[in-house]
């Protein structure tokens, strides 16, 4: 999925005082893929699951109902 799937502003906000080094080792993944999830570019379903589940939060709360426009480029 990418941004226009899921609130990927969120991700950093719920991260809290942890670094995405710690994030990334607590779940079993790359420090780029919480990169890439934070900034927009990409996250799974199943990424963002297992992510809903370390901030315990709902998955639902992560992901938009309906695709969001994408911004056109100035």
């Amino acid at each position: 999925m990418d941004a226009r799937h899921y609130k990927h502003d969120e991700l950093a906000a719920l991260r809290g005082d942890k670094t995405q080094e710690e994030v990334a080792k607590i779940i079993g993944v790359k420090r780029l893929t919480i990169i890439r999830a934070e900034s927009g570019v990409v996250a799974s379903y199943e990424l963002l699951c297992n992510l809903a589940k370390l901030y315990n939060v709902p998955v639902t709360s992560l992901l938009y109902p309906y695709p969001q426009q994408a911004e056109k480029a100035a």
